[in-house]
């Protein structure tokens, strides 16, 4: 900083003292940055809220605040550029994880064929064998955010939370249509016709969908 104030660079001035002010932020919270992942991980994210900053203001024709942006944006790339931080490929965490969970599943096997209680490999339990000291990624520059992705995908777990969704949303969406389709029929027929037509055609009776019965 001291450089950028001595040269009169305003442009890297303003971004190393929005860097400065979110580290200072950071270290109020749970998740201080104190890491050069951390710090890159900060960096990225910079770059990206700059790149679609600029790309707003190209769409809205402000030139010279898509400049600004662009100025910026150059700054930070070129601090990213020169952070040497060897992070953990995607490729090497796949590897770890599947490793993990095929341990984590023969260590439940063996627990259910000694008499104990089943234990579900979840993406905590996971992430948690992981990076815990003697993990196979304790103490490695790891993309938690990444490493999370990599286990809900290999888990399946994101999966099958869209499939219990859609299947809720198709539930509700039966019940809707039943619903609709007493509410005509109430229009012409009395209440007892229609819990007779609800036992028969094995639904709810209408009071669910009507509230009070029609007098």
């Amino acid at each position: 900083m001291t450089a950028a104030l001595k040269a009169k660079d305003t442009n890297r001035l303003n971004v190393l003292r929005a860097l400065l002010a979110e580290t200072t932020n950071a270290a109020k919270t749970s998740q201080p940055i104190t890491t050069d992942l951390a710090f890159l991980n900060l960096l990225r994210k910079r770059i990206t809220a700059s790149q679609a900053a600029a790309d707003e203001f190209a769409a809205a024709s402000r030139e010279d605040l898509k400049h600004k942006e662009e100025a910026q944006l150059q700054v930070l790339e070129e601090y990213a550029k020169n952070m040497d931080v060897e992070v953990v490929s995607r490729e090497e965490m796949e590897l770890a994880v599947d490793r993990a969970v095929g341990s984590m599943k023969q260590e439940q096997e063996e627990t259910v064929r000694a008499g104990g209680e089943r234990v579900t490999v979840t993406m905590g339990r996971v992430v948690k064998r992981l990076l815990d000291e003697g993990g196979e990624l304790s103490g490695k520059s790891v993309d938690k955010a990444m490493l999370v992705h990599v286990v809900d995908v290999m888990l399946g777990t994101g999966e099958r939370k869209k499939k219990k969704k859609e299947e809720k949303e198709e539930e509700e969406g039966k019940g809707k249509s039943i619903g609709d389709f007493v509410k005509r029929l109430s229009r012409t027929l009395s209440e007892r016709e229609l819990e007779e037509i609800s036992e028969r055609m094995e639904f709810p009776p209408p009071a669910r969908y009507l509230g009070d019965p029609p007098r």
